[in-house]
């Protein structure tokens, strides 16, 4: 139905001719045919047609000769309206090839950028942070591990102590937050961070981590500058 639509508007648009090609019946030479056929265009190796039953378009050499003359068959034109449609025809299968071959690029970076993240995800580290200085892409600070502390003198049912979140260093580490940019100086924050990959330390000395994977993924996939 939509095939036999847009023949109509086909014939709509083309500009009026004194008196349109019309064949009450013909038959191809493939075996094929058609009733109260009217003719709606011609491109040289093609002729569109509707007809009793719907529409259609035919190479113009399976037609009747007589079907032929009455459209002006041009043989020469017919080889170089073939030719040009075919390199349309392969044009298009190398461009829907680019594209499938494209999707498969974007989907194998993004299965990959799924897994990294993942796998920082688990890595994540809660820290207290005592920021020192913020730019426009982090923080530095101080960093001390929160990790399980035991409790004294308590233990759960197994017997196993008790533990609290705690910090056991003696020192703090100096890290850079990526992402974390909303801080100010002296502001003491508990952060969970993500760890950045060693390729993309940074030259300063400081332990680089992110506020958040996609955080830490990207700047894990730069190169530091001055790095070769």
């Amino acid at each position: 139905m939509k095939s036999l639509l847009s023949f109509f508007l086909l014939l709509l648009a083309c500009p009026a001719q004194e008196a349109p090609l019309t064949f009450e019946k013909f038959t191809t030479r493939d075996g094929r045919t058609f009733h109260q056929v009217k003719v709606v265009r011609f491109t040289g190796s093609r002729v569109q047609f509707i007809h009793a039953q719907g529409a259609a378009a035919v190479q113009i050499d399976l037609l009747p000769r007589e079907i032929q003359d009455a459209c002006g068959y041009d043989p020469d034109l017919a080889a170089a309206d073939m030719k040009r449609l075919q390199a349309e025809r392969q044009k298009a299968v190398i461009q829907d090839s680019q594209r499938r071959l494209q999707r498969e690029t974007e989907l194998a970076e993004l299965k990959a950028k799924i897994a990294a993240m993942r796998l920082l995800e688990k890595q994540g580290t809660q820290m207290r942070l005592d920021v020192d200085t913020v730019n426009e892409r982090g923080s530095f600070c101080r960093a001390w591990r929160v990790v399980p502390v035991a409790i004294p003198g308590k233990k759960n049912l197994s017997g196993a102590p008790l533990t609290k979140p705690g910090i056991t260093q003696s020192s703090p580490d100096r890290v850079f937050v990526h992402g974390l940019t909303d801080a100010h100086p002296g502001q003491a924050l508990m952060k969970v961070v993500y760890p950045i990959a060693a390729g993309a330390a940074r030259p300063d000395g400081a332990v680089p981590y992110a506020i958040d994977t996609e955080n830490a993924w990207r700047e894990s996939n730069t190169v530091p500058a001055g790095a070769h």
